[in-house]
C-alpha cells in the first residue's frame, strides 16, 4: 500500500496540464481588443487608472486636430465608452498630464498645449461625471507641456515637474495642494535633473517619483537616458546610476507596476522608433530588459500603472501612423488546476493542486517529502513558497513552471482566496468540495485494474481522490495521516458500488482513499465508467474493468 501511495505522489509532477506562460521578469504584453466604439487613433493624450471601477480613463490628445473627449475603458467588460459629462470640459489639448486622486476619487488634469500653452488644473469627479476648474493659468508654475506629474496620496497633492514652452525648457518642481488649492514650489537648490521635456513620470505609490529620459535641447542631450528619483518626503532629487541602462529616448511610455514592484518603460524615439521594454528594480538598482514579443515600435504613447491588473499603454505613433491600440503588460495570472484531474475552476480546503506560471522555482524540479520528525510537508523549498490568504501552503513539488501544493484547510468557509507565489497574486474560487480521482484503479490484491486484470462483481476495488474538503476529526494542513484516517465531513458515494472505507490515505496530506465493493449486478466490460461524488459534487469518471 505504501509503495502505491508513494508512486501516486511521485507522479504528481508529471501531470503537466499547464504550461510556462512567460519569460524574463514574469511580465508579458497582451494586446486588448475591445469590441464596439473606441477612441480615435491619437498621440499625446493622457490616461489614468481608476481602481474602484477598474477602468482606464483617456482625455484628449491629438489626431487631425486637438481633442478634449473623455473615454473610459472597462477592464471587466473589455469595452470603451465615451463618457457623458455634466458641464463644460477643459479646452482641447495634448501633451498634458492626467492622474487619479484616490482620496476624492477624481481625475486631475494639468497643462498641455493646443497652439497656446496651459498651466490650469482641472478636476473630474468620477461619481458625478462633472468637470470643474480647480486652478487657474499661471497661478503657480508657468504654462507648459511634455512635463511629468503624479498624485502624492500621502501628502494629498498633485506634483508636476519640468516641461517646455516656447520660452524654453524647465527644471522646476511644484505641488498643488488639493485641500487648499494652492501651489507651492518644491524645486531644490542643489542637484536636480537637466531642463527637459517629452518624458513622463511615475510614482511608486509611496515616497518616490521617477522620471526617465526626454529631451534637453539647448541644455544637454536629446534624447536623454538618465533616471532620477524625487523623494517626496524631503523634496530632493537623486540620480540613479545603474551599471546598465536602456538606450536614451524621448516620447516613451513610463509607469510604475506595483504588482511587480518595478518601474517600466516601453518604446519611444531614440534615433528610430523603439520597441523594447525595460523594468527597473529600485531596491536592487537594476535595469532588466524583458524578453518576448510585444507591441511594434512607437512613440508619444501614454501609460498608466493599474495595480494588480498590470500596466496599460494606449495609442501613439507607429511607422504606419497613429494608432488606438490598447496593450497591457502584466505578470501572467497563476493557473491553478486539480493535481489529479487537471481541471480548474475552484479549489477545496485540503485539495492537492498544481500551480502553473513562470519562474516559480528552480529549473530542475524537486519533489518534497514529509519531515521524519514532524510528519509535515515543507512550506518553503529552494527559495519557493506559496500562500493562500497569507497561510503557507505545504509543497509536494517545485519547479520553474509548476508547483504542486496542498490548499490549506484554513480556507474552509470562504468563497474566494488570494494565492500568491513569488510576488504574483491571483484570486481563486473556493468551494466546500472539488473532488477528483487519480486515474488509476486497484483491485483488492493491490494490482492495477486493467482489461486483462478485471475486478469481479462483488469484489472490492480501491482508488485515490483529492478535493474532499474538511474532515472529521479535523486534518492538519500538511500533516501526513497516521493511525487515525479522518473521514470527509461531506457524504461520499460511488456509483454501482458500496463504500466500505473513505478516509485520508496513510502517509499523505490531502489525499483520500476509497474502498468500494462493486455491486453484484454491476455492468461488465473493459471500460465501465464509475463515478465518485463528494458532497453531491461529481469527480471525473473512473474507467474500471469489471467481469
Amino acid at each position: 500500500m505504501k509503495r502505491i501511495l508513494l508512486a501516486i505522489l511521485t507522479c504528481l509532477p508529471g501531470l503537466a496540464y499547464g504550461q510556462n506562460l512567460a519569460s524574463g521578469l514574469n511580465l508579458a504584453w497582451t494586446q486588448l481588443k475591445p469590441a464596439g466604439v473606441q477612441p480615435s487613433a491619437r498621440n499625446d493624450g493622457a490616461v489614468a487608472w481608476d481602481p474602484v471601477e477598474r477602468q482606464l480613463f483617456l482625455f484628449g490628445g491629438q489626431d487631425s486636430g486637438y481633442l478634449n473627449d473623455l473615454w473610459a475603458y472597462s477592464y471587466d467588460r473589455q469595452t470603451w465608452a465615451l463618457v457623458a459629462i455634466s458641464g463644460s470640459p477643459p479646452p482641447a489639448r495634448f501633451g498634458h498630464t492626467l492622474v487619479y486622486d484616490s482620496t476624492r476619487r477624481q481625475l486631475l488634469l494639468f497643462g498641455g498645449q493646443a497652439g497656446s500653452f496651459f498651466s490650469d488644473v482641472w478636476a473630474f469627479d468620477v461619481a458625478t461625471r462633472t468637470w470643474r476648474k480647480a486652478g487657474a493659468n499661471d497661478a503657480g508654475p508657468k504654462s507648459r507641456y511634455g512635463h511629468g506629474a503624479i498624485y502624492d496620496a500621502a501628502r494629498d497633492r498633485l506634483v508636476i515637474t519640468h516641461g517646455f514652452t516656447t520660452a524654453g525648457r524647465f527644471d522646476d518642481t511644484w505641488a498643488f495642494d488639493l485641500a487648499s488649492t494652492n501651489w507651492r514650489e518644491l524645486t531644490p537648490s542643489g542637484t536636480k535633473p537637466l531642463r527637459r521635456c517629452l518624458f513622463h513620470s511615475a510614482s511608486d505609490g509611496k515616497d518616490q517619483m521617477f522620471i526617465y529620459g526626454g529631451c534637453a535641447s539647448g541644455f544637454g542631450p536629446c534624447p536623454l537616458g538618465d533616471l532620477w528619483a524625487f523623494d517626496l518626503t524631503t523634496n530632493q532629487w537623486t540620480e540613479r546610476t545603474p551599471l546598465t541602462s536602456p538606450p536614451p529616448r524621448e516620447h516613451n511610455g513610463l509607469a510604475f507596476d506595483t504588482a511587480a514592484s518595478r518601474l517600466v518603460i516601453f518604446g519611444g524615439l531614440g534615433g528610430s522608433l523603439l520597441s523594447d521594454t525595460w523594468a527597473f528594480d529600485n531596491t536592487a538598482r537594476l535595469w532588466t530588459v524583458l524578453s518576448g514579443a510585444g507591441p511594434e515600435g512607437r512613440s508619444r504613447q501614454e501609460s498608466a500603472g493599474a495595480g494588480e491588473v498590470g500596466t496599460f499603454m494606449f495609442g501613439g505613433s507607429t511607422a504606419a501612423g497613429l494608432t488606438n491600440e490598447l496593450w497591457l503588460l502584466r505578470a501572467p495570472t497563476l493557473t491553478v488546476v486539480d493535481a489529479f484531474s487537471g481541471l480548474g475552476g475552484s479549489v477545496a480546503p485540503g485539495e492537492v493542486v498544481s500551480i502553473y506560471g513562470s519562474a516559480l522555482g528552480p529549473t530542475a524540479g524537486a519533489a518534497q517529502g514529509f519531515d521524519a520528525k514532524t510528519g509535515r510537508l515543507p512550506v518553503s523549498a529552494a527559495g519557493v513558497s506559496a500562500t493562500w490568504n497569507g497561510v503557507a501552503a505545504p509543497l509536494y513539488y517545485v519547479s520553474t513552471g509548476q508547483l504542486n501544493v496542498q490548499v490549506p484547510y484554513e480556507l474552509a468557509g470562504l468563497t474566494t482566496a488570494r494565492l500568491t507565489v513569488g510576488g504574483v497574486t491571483s484570486s481563486v474560487a473556493v468551494t466546500a468540495t472539488h473532488p477528483s480521482v487519480f486515474p488509476r484503479v486497484f483491485n483488492a490484491d493491490g494490482t492495477v485494474n486493467a482489461p486483462g486484470n478485471a475486478a469481479a462483481r462483488g469484489s472490492v476495488i480501491f482508488f485515490f481522490a483529492t478535493g474532499q474538503g474538511v474532515t472529521s476529526p479535523a486534518s492538519v494542513t500538511g500533516m501526513a495521516a497516521t493511525g487515525v484516517y479522518p473521514d470527509p465531513v461531506a457524504p461520499v458515494t460511488v456509483s454501482m458500488a458500496e463504500v466500505v472505507f473513505k478516509g485520508q490515505a496513510p502517509g499523505t496530506a490531502g489525499v483520500m482513499q476509497i474502498n468500494a465493493r462493486l455491486a453484484a449486478d454491476a455492468a461488465v466490460g473493459d471500460a465501465v465508467p464509475v463515478r465518485l461524488t463528494v458532497g453531491g459534487v461529481a469527480a471525473q469518471d473512473l474507467v474500471v474493468a469489471i467481469r
